[in-house]
C-alpha cells in the first residue's frame, strides 16, 4: 500500500516521478560504497590539503620549481602566452611579467599555478602544473584563489587558460571561480581537443 501511493505521489507532478528512481539509484550507490567510506575519503583528503603551504614564488622554491615544470613538460604540457616564467622565473615576477603561487609539502614543491602578465591589456596567461600524486578535486579550487588574488593585485582583469577536455577536475574548478568556455580548440603539436576558457573582473 505504500509503495501503491508513493507512485501515485510520484505520478502527480511532472518531475516528481524521478524521485522513486532517484532513490533507487542512491540506494545502490550506497550498498557498493557506504557513505560513511565516502565520508572517510573525503576527510583523508582533506587532510592532505592541511598539510600544504601556498606561498608566492621566492629564489628558495627555484629547485622544486623546476623540477615541477620538467616533469609536466615532459608529460606533453600545453602551453600559451609568454614563457619567460619556465624560463626564468625570478626576472618574470621582478619584471611585474608574471604571477606564480606554489603549493608546498614539507618543504617539496607538488603543484603551481603560474601566469604570464601582458600589462598593456591587463590579461594573463593561467597555467596550473600539479604533481600527479597531489590532484585532487580540492587542491586546484585552493590554487585557483591564491593565483586570483595574485593576479587582481597586479590589476589583471581578464585571465584567459587552456584545459583537455578530459581535464574534467580542473574545468570543474575553473567554472566553480566564473571562468566560462571562449572556445575549443585542437592542440596543433597532438592535434587533442582543448577548452580556451576565460575569467574576467570588471572591477569596480
Amino acid at each position: 500500500a505504500i509503495r501503491k501511493s508513493m507512485s501515485e505521489l510520484a505520478a502527480e507532478g511532472d518531475h516528481s516521478r524521478y524521485l522513486l528512481t532517484a532513490f533507487d539509484e542512491i540506494e545502490g550507490a550506497l550498498a557498493s560504497r557506504s557513505l560513511f567510506s565516502r565520508v572517510q575519503a573525503r576527510l583523508r583528503k582533506l587532510e592532505v590539503l592541511d598539510t600544504l603551504n601556498f606561498a608566492e614564488y621566492r629564489s628558495r622554491h627555484e629547485a622544486g620549481f623546476k623540477e615541477l615544470l620538467l616533469n609536466w613538460l615532459s608529460e606533453g604540457a600545453i602551453l600559451s602566452g609568454n614563457l619567460e616564467w619556465i624560463n626564468d622565473a625570478a626576472g618574470a615576477l621582478a619584471d611585474n611579467n608574471a604571477a606564480i603561487i606554489v603549493a608546498e609539502n614539507s618543504g617539496e614543491v607538488v603543484a603551481a599555478a603560474a601566469a604570464s602578465i601582458d600589462k598593456d591589456k591587463g590579461s594573463a596567461e593561467l597555467h596550473l602544473v600539479i604533481e600527479d600524486e597531489a590532484k585532487t578535486e580540492e587542491l586546484s579550487p585552493v590554487l585557483l584563489e591564491h593565483i586570483i588574488a595574485a593576479l587582481v593585485k597586479k590589476n589583471v582583469r581578464e585571465i584567459s587558460t587552456t584545459v583537455e577536455l578530459q581535464n574534467t577536475t580542473t574545468i570543474k574548478a575553473l567554472k566553480a571561480k566564473a571562468f566560462s568556455l571562449k572556445r575549443i580548440e585542437q592542440t596543433a603539436r597532438s592535434n587533442r581537443s582543448c577548452m580556451v576558457l576565460t575569467r574576467t573582473d570588471h572591477g569596480g
